[in-house]
């Protein structure tokens, strides 16, 4: 009797069977595993799998959220800082005026009076023209 409670409960189950035992969607299951609120399963190569004895100690407990806080190492800090300072300056970047833009300079040359355009260019002759 004790060897049939033990290989029962060390079953493992697909997330059709958890889901079924849970009564959610196959969806909730997964949205849950992503959110750390229901075990983790098994891997076994592409395949997951939750042990049966697992998921019923999870319910036995209340069903707990079981996400831990993520605490990256120094290698993965340091690669998160410097994706976070180069988020920062391209939002600084956007949000600077370009200033070879075209549209931050004069559009209208027919508005500037020739002496002044005789000035900005150094030629003496220039001739406003209507088109």
């Amino acid at each position: 009797m004790a060897n049939e409670v033990n290989s029962n409960n060390s079953e493992l189950l697909t997330i059709a069977e958890v889901a079924s035992l849970l009564k959610v969607t196959r969806r909730g299951i997964q949205n849950w595993l992503k959110e750390g609120r229901i075990p983790h399963p098994l891997r076994i190569a592409t395949i997951l799998r939750w042990r049966k004895l697992d998921i019923i100690e999870w319910i036995d407990k209340g069903c707990p959220n079981l996400k831990k806080p993520f605490i990256p190492d120094e290698k993965t800090a340091t690669r998160m800082a410097n994706m976070r300072q180069r988020q920062a300056d391209k939002r600084k970047a956007r949000q600077m005026p370009d200033k070879f833009n075209i549209n931050n300079s004069v559009s209208n040359i027919d508005n500037i009076p020739v002496e002044q355009l005789e000035a900005l260019n150094g030629v003496k002759d220039i001739e406003k023209t209507d088109t």
